[in-house]
């Protein structure tokens, strides 16, 4: 039973079986693979698909890891560039933003058998890891789905199907949805994600229509009129038909050639009918902003165009986007990437990496003075905390160089200051495990009571000689 709460009027026939709005509803618009990339095609669509994938990758990411040297963080960037990381992270994003998922396959020889079995990066040593394989959703087929273990992967496929026929572990599957779907839509779905080109199909196309008419009504701009007097009696006949083309074709010419139309003043009059553009830019405007909103970007970032409007700026827009694109990092973006350099890392390092972890570098692109500012107070933050002893000067130089602060400054120096302060710091060490020699004043005083006891003595054994003598 479903119960609905509207209002009527049943004067106006609002809200009866007379209003037309009872008979407009929203449709599913469910487009095959074939028409997503035809759509892809569109300057407009491929606009909606492109920007915040490229966005999101755009600056990309600085791994840190405390337990490791600089070298071996340039050494994991210098695999991770060969690999072309971050190129097909940028593809998966797009993919499933087309159609609704894609996924990256992980070719490595982990040497534990077929790629139906489960990874496991413990075996994984350096130089395994082959190369990296982009698909979208139409390549990758769920096959046995988890639902017995509550976890990360619950609801998830435990396996999948490639085209080819191949099996494939989930374990060496990197996987990337479109727009989240309810659960009944998402098993409808095939286990994938929503197509943002399913969200704005209909305002795209509303703009696709806008401007074709408007472009229809160029040739329209300006038309002639000519009135003739008995002209249907004229031209029932073929040779009144023949004659009335004719003259007009002439008259054509003649206006051609000396930019003057003669006519009879009799039986023809001739008027200019010209078309008035001046309300159709704000319409196609209009329905630009549509497609902006309904794909989340901004309209100064999707069109190229400065804000309308007194001391608009398009800032505020642009920052809103930028916040909303970390956003979308942190939750669709973070996890994959974890788990793609579970694999990553002990291919480039030979090993597994405990406190392994990165951060995504800014979107928003600074000037000069806030990127200067920044430095400065980073500079000066560090400085206070090299004053208190909470690092040393390697640290400090190491922080420097992963910011880029200065480009003279490079991973040789900080090496260099890094064995300085190792060997200061045994030099410390050895000279507190020294035993402390005895002090001069304290042999001295041992020597002067040693002395006085010898003096006592002395006098003593004189004193009894005198005595003996006496008796």
């Amino acid at each position: 039973m479903q119960l609905t709460d509207n209002l009527v009027n049943l004067v106006s026939g609002l809200g009866t079986s007379n209003d037309k709005r009872g008979s407009t509803e929203f449709s599913c618009n469910q487009l095959s693979r074939t028409y997503l990339g035809t759509l892809y095609r569109n300057w407009l669509f491929g606009k909606v698909v492109d920007i915040p994938a490229d966005d999101m990758t755009r600056k990309w990411r600085e791994p840190k890891a405390p337990s490791l040297e600089i070298e071996d963080i340039e050494k994991f960037k210098k695999v991770e560039k060969e690999l072309n990381v971050k190129k097909c992270v940028n593809e998966a994003l797009k993919w499933a933003r087309l159609y609704g998922g894609s996924a990256i396959l992980i070719n490595v020889n982990d040497g534990l058998g077929e790629l139906s079995d489960p990874l496991d990066p413990r075996y994984i040593k350096e130089g395994d890891l082959e190369s990296l394989l982009v698909v979208d959703r139409w390549d990758l087929t769920p096959m046995v789905l988890n639902t017995w273990n509550v976890g990360a992967n619950f609801r998830l496929p435990e396996t999948y199907k490639l085209s080819n026929g191949t099996t494939i572990h989930e374990s060496r599957v990197i996987r990337f949805d479109g727009y989240r779907l309810p659960w009944d839509e998402f098993q409808k779905n095939n286990y994938w994600g929503g197509s943002v080109a399913e969200r704005v199909y209909d305002e795209i196309l509303n703009v696709k229509i806008t401007t074709q008419s408007i472009a229809s009504l160029i040739f329209e701009a300006s038309v002639d009129v000519i009135t003739v007097k008995d002209l249907f009696s004229k031209i029932m006949t073929q040779n009144g038909l023949s004659s009335i083309v004719k003259r007009f074709q002439l008259a054509n010419v003649t206006k051609s050639i000396n930019k003057a139309l003669i006519i009879d003043q009799d039986n023809e009059t001739f008027t200019k009918h010209a078309t008035n553009f001046s309300g159709l830019p704000n319409l196609i405007s209009e329905y630009l902003s549509v497609v902006a909103a309904a794909s989340d970007i901004p309209a100064t970032r999707m069109l190229g165009q400065s804000a309308k409007g007194f001391s608009a700026t398009g800032e505020g827009d642009l920052d809103n986007y930028y916040d909303m694109l970390s956003g979308k990092q942190s939750s669709d973006l973070y996890d994959p990437l974890g788990k793609l350099d579970s694999v990553l890392v002990p291919n480039a390092l030979g090993r597994l990496v405990e406190d392994w972890d990165f951060t995504f570098n800014p979107l928003q692109q600074m000037d000069e003075k806030e990127i200067s500012e920044i430095n400065k107070m980073d500079i000066e933050s560090s400085r206070m905390a090299y004053d208190a002893g909470v690092i040393t000067l390697s640290q400090w130089a190491a922080q420097l160089l992963q910011k880029g602060i200065y480009p003279t400054l490079d991973a040789p120096w900080v090496e260099a200051l890094e064995e300085m302060e190792r060997v200061e710091a045994e030099e410390i060490a050895s000279q507190m495990s020294e035993p402390e020699e005895t002090g001069p004043v304290n042999g001295l005083t041992e020597s002067n009571e040693l002395t006085e006891s010898d003096e006592s003595d002395e006098s003593d054994k004189t004193k009894n000689e005198e005595n003996e003598t006496q008796g």
